[in-house]
């Protein structure tokens, strides 16, 4: 995925949440893997030897193991033409990492592989196929291939696809220009995103969601939306606006819940005051300073959350988030 402000979004994910893998890899594989399964993620960077050269690192999205079922899944923003030949030379070299040699014989094994799209590919194949001829002997390497914008949020709740929401406003990508200039179009597109925040909420409502994931979701979904709509500023402020709102509501919700549990740790009745209070005052820092980032002023902030401009100075003099407390 060569859109760096995508790949982030995309490893942020994976590695901060990757249970959220599990999901995906049953509705690509046909597997049944339990939900409470922690896929194991691998080194993502090969090496190849390259004539001329030496050694040249070659950087996948994803290596991950489930049990000792091994997985290769590429997120792809766009269908480059390139998409087959890599995947066909990623695992390859995969293949010969855990590869083993007895005597005169050499046991590879590919993993199970997938390309993840973004944007709807040329054509719309279910699966790349890789067929090997060895004298009278063929081999077929199938990869699935999911294309985000074919799932409504409905469907992705429904699937547990959540890792798809950052993505979420690809789907009106083409459609941007138009858009940016109805006003009518900007406020469809808004219900449309308001509806996500609802369905996330529903499932939270009934603990299919976890608060600590959709607040990765929503603040990842503002990051690419940011990046994706740079080019419509009237588009991209009324988009910001909407998702700045949600980054505050679900980091609120978040560092009060963790500060909760960090005070309920504690064991003492002021420890757990004085632990819901932090996890408070860090969420509203995080917050208030995306919204200083996306050019609102500290009055405007005051107004928006009905705090006085004196207290907004005094969370943003806080010392830097503890660990604990880290998303």
């Amino acid at each position: 995925m060569s859109n760096k402000v995508y790949d982030s979004v995309f490893r942020a994910i994976v590695t901060k949440k990757p249970r959220i893998l599990i999901p995906l890899v049953n509705t690509l594989f046909q597997k049944d893997y339990p939900a409470n399964h922690r896929p194991i993620i691998e080194h993502n960077e090969l090496f190849k030897l390259s004539y001329g050269a030496g050694l040249e690192q070659v950087v996948t999205d994803l290596v991950f193991s489930i049990g000792s079922d091994r997985y290769h899944l590429e997120c792809q923003s766009t269908d480059d033409g390139t998409m087959l030949v890599r995947m066909f030379e990623y695992d390859s070299m995969l293949s010969l990492r855990n590869s083993q040699q007895v005597g005169n014989r050499l046991m590879v094994n590919f993993p199970e592989s997938a390309v993840m799209y973004l944007r709807t590919p040329r054509d719309e194949y279910q699966h790349y196929i890789i067929e090997i001829h060895a004298g009278a002997n063929r081999i077929e390497h199938q990869i699935p291939i999911i294309n985000v914008n074919d799932y409504s949020i409905e469907q992705i709740a429904d699937c547990g696809l959540w890792m798809f929401v950052p993505f979420y406003l690809f789907r009106y990508e083409k459609r941007f220009k138009a858009i940016n200039n109805d006003d009518v179009l900007i406020a469809e597109l808004i219900r449309d995103i308001a509806n996500v925040f609802v369905v996330i909420q529903r499932q939270m409502a009934e603990e299919k969601l976890d608060n600590s994931t959709a607040s990765l979701l929503v603040d990842c979904m503002s990051r690419v939306s940011e990046k994706l709509t740079k080019n419509h500023i009237k588009l991209k402020k009324e988009v910001l606006a909407m998702l700045e709102s949600e980054v505050l509501t679900f980091s609120y919700e978040k560092y009060f819940e963790e500060g909760r549990e960090e005070g309920r740790e504690e064991g003492r009745e002021e420890g757990r005051e004085e632990g819901m209070t932090t996890g408070i005052d860090y969420g509203l820092k995080i917050a208030i300073n995306r919204l200083i980032q996306s050019g609102n002023s500290i009055e405007d902030i005051s107004r928006s959350l009905a705090i006085s401009t004196e207290e907004i100075v005094r969370i943003l003099a806080l010392p830097e988030l503890p660990d604990a407390l880290c998303l």
